[in-house]
């Protein structure tokens, strides 16, 4: 269990003896595809690392609606910031999209140890900022952006420095995480494809123009 902390950049700065005592309210869980790891509203007495799989992180409108707010890929933390909720409840409800392992870690726990670990803290605060900005980024996209921005912005942002990328789920969860409907997803794709930005293979893509898609990104509508 140490040996996973020590892969998870959030605790970097804790010491030895720190991460040793974090270790012993750790839990380690496995998930069947579809299993609901938490419900938004329940109590919140851990945070999560993912060490396989996929996790889907959404909300439901009042009609039913779902509204997919991330989805987390291994290696990355969350649900840490309600920690300091007041009352620490999940905000969101947490499925596996595939069969998924994680790590749960004690919240009171490591709010205790925080205070000796100022480093820790100033992490968690860069972290919990930088998802702050990227949701406002979402945010302004959503309402000022059309949806072939939308959905060029993200498979740039998922394939980062290299060409090929792979969609962290199906295209009805990728599309629910755009705010975009299914067909419209698969039309915009089929459309990138059609003028030789991409290729995809089911999830897996390849970026073939990345100056292209960049260039299409700031028109105002596909034009055919």
């Amino acid at each position: 269990m140490t040996e996973d902390l020590n892969n998870i950049a959030l605790l970097a700065a804790l010491d030895d003896g720190q991460r040793q005592t974090l270790s012993r309210h750790v839990k380690h869980r496995k998930l069947e595809r579809g299993e609901t790891l938490f419900a938004a509203g329940s109590p919140a007495e851990a945070f999560f690392w993912l060490r396989t799989g996929a996790i889907k992180l959404f909300m439901l409108s009042r009609h039913g609606e779902e509204k997919v707010m991330n989805i987390v890929q291994p290696g990355t933390t969350f649900a840490e910031g309600v920690a300091f909720m007041d009352p620490p409840v999940y905000p969101v409800t947490a499925q596996a999209l595939e069969a998924s392992e994680v790590l749960a870690i004690d919240t009171a726990t490591f709010r205790a140890l925080l205070q000796d670990s100022p480093p820790t803290c100033l992490a968690l605060l860069a972290q919990q900022t930088g998802r702050i900005q990227s949701l406002l980024t979402e945010i302004e996209a959503q309402t000022l952006e059309s949806a072939h921005h939308r959905l060029i912005a993200y498979l740039l942002a998922l394939a980062g420095p290299s060409d090929d990328l792979q969609l962290p789920a199906s295209k009805a969860v990728v599309a629910a995480r755009l705010a975009i409907k299914p067909e419209t997803l698969s039309r915009l794709l089929t459309e990138l494809q059609r003028r030789g930005l991409i290729e995809m293979h089911e999830r897996k893509l390849r970026l073939l123009d990345v100056r292209g898609l960049r260039r299409l990104a700031a028109a105002p509508t596909l034009h055919p």
